[in-house]
């Protein structure tokens, strides 16, 4: 299943549901018969029972696949990202739009952001930023909230907006939002208190972010502008060590390479 997209993966558990619970109530029904001398009534009550049983327990046991495949599809990503791939992020990014084109209804807004997402891989900021000033905040469901103005702080930050970056962040960070969220929103709040020339308020939020962990792609991105934030306030030997830790974690990433012409340069020249 390796050279499978992640919507054929999906398609493979689904149709495997029906096929197995119907050769699991079938030998129940063929060992019934069997061990039971003259079956009636009470034999074909027992075989429903055990059929309805079977169908219950095979749910969770499908769901639980789904959510792997979700996770190892996610993780592919994660280090395309980390290792500079491209070609393979764009490839993974166009089949995470088919699965929410062919299973998920309503998958437009999640589409848009997906697409947003991508601009944000390249670096095309404020063409994502525009994408996803298109999905009206209001309508949201509460739980995509937090996700989308991370994604909206991102692109400010970078695009130029910092003060609206940096208010935004942190109005989101502060909010309620899935444990799973946090690392990201800090990590957006201290990326763009640095792009906003704030470095020493910066230096708590990417510290609690890589403490909480997550991806490489990630990590070496709170390194490096963590470095940057200590570059700005004089404690240069920090800020190289940060700078070399973006560098072991993802050294062919965007952010890596950009660690490492940090290092290069005769004098640090990030936010002088």
């Amino acid at each position: 299943m390796a050279a499978m997209t992640l919507s054929r993966r999906i398609a493979f558990v689904r149709g495997a549901f029906w096929p197995t619970v119907c050769g699991v109530m079938t030998v129940i029904a063929v060992v019934a018969i069997a061990l039971v001398p003259e079956p009636g009534l009470g034999t074909f009550v027992a075989i429903v029972g055990a059929a309805l049983t079977v169908t219950v327990s095979a749910r969770p046991i499908t769901r639980a696949l789904y959510q792997r495949l979700a996770l190892q599809h996610q993780a592919r990503m994660d280090a395309a990202i980390a290792d500079g791939d491209d070609a393979t992020r764009r490839r993974l990014l166009d089949e995470t739009d088919e699965y929410y084109r062919l299973y998920v209804r309503n998958s437009e807004r999640m589409r848009l952001r997906l697409r947003a997402s991508g601009l944000v891989s390249e670096e095309r900021y404020a063409e994502a930023l525009a994408l996803a000033g298109e999905l009206d905040v209001d309508k949201l469901p509460a739980g995509e909230r937090p996700a989308h103005a991370n994604l909206v702080a991102w692109c400010c930050a970078h695009a130029g907006e910092t003060a609206r970056a940096v208010e935004l962040a942190r109005a989101t960070a502060a909010a309620p939002a899935p444990p799973r969220l946090k690392p990201y929103l800090l990590g957006t709040l201290g990326a763009a208190l640095v792009l906003d020339r704030q470095p020493a308020a910066a230096v708590a939020p990417l510290r609690e972010a890589l403490a909480l962990g997550g991806p490489r792609s990630a990590q070496v991105v709170r390194r490096l502008y963590l470095g940057d934030a200590l570059a700005a306030l004089g404690r240069l030997d920090e800020a190289r060590a940060e700078w070399n830790e973006a560098v072991t974690i993802a050294s062919k990433s965007r952010w890596g390479r950009r660690a490492q012409e940090r290092l290069a340069a005769p004098v640090p020249a990030a936010y002088r």
